[in-house]
């Protein structure tokens, strides 16, 4: 069948073959691409910013637990002072940026986490009258 086909003709065909393959390939790959753009933008516009939001949380709670920590240390009067004022406004901070964060909780687990945090900083909560030993 072949053999009674000119070599043009035949290299024409095998070019044409070729080039409907990579079209195929080219129309697969810009599928795949669109696929991998919406897991991008679901990332940067759901998962972001409360990842964000979650690390300056933690950047708070740091902040709080470096502050009581002076508070026990702390031997004069107006040091003391200073420190329940400053935690008074960190936990303030604290209790704002918790607020933003729990606009941005999307998924079911995250919840979950999110309410045991919560959970757990008002079992624990600095406002609470200062029971920690005092020096003689």
């Amino acid at each position: 069948m072949f053999k009674n086909i000119k070599l043009a003709t035949k290299l024409f065909g095998s070019f044409l073959i070729v080039l409907t393959l990579m079209g195929g390939l080219g129309a697969y790959a810009i599928t795949q691409l669109a696929t991998v753009n919406a897991s991008t933008v679901d990332l940067a516009t759901d998962w972001m910013p409360s990842v964000r939001a979650a690390l300056s949380l933690k950047a708070d709670v740091n902040a709080l637990r470096v502050l009581q920590f002076r508070l026990i240390v702390s031997e004069d009067a107006a040091a003391i002072a200073e420190d329940e004022k400053q935690i008074a406004e960190e936990t303030r901070a604290l209790i704002k940026q918790e607020d933003e964060y729990a606009k941005l909780v999307s998924s079911p687990e995250e919840r979950q986490v999110y309410e045991a945090f919560r959970n757990e900083r008002t079992t624990s909560s600095p406002n609470r009258t200062r029971s920690w030993p005092t020096r003689a």
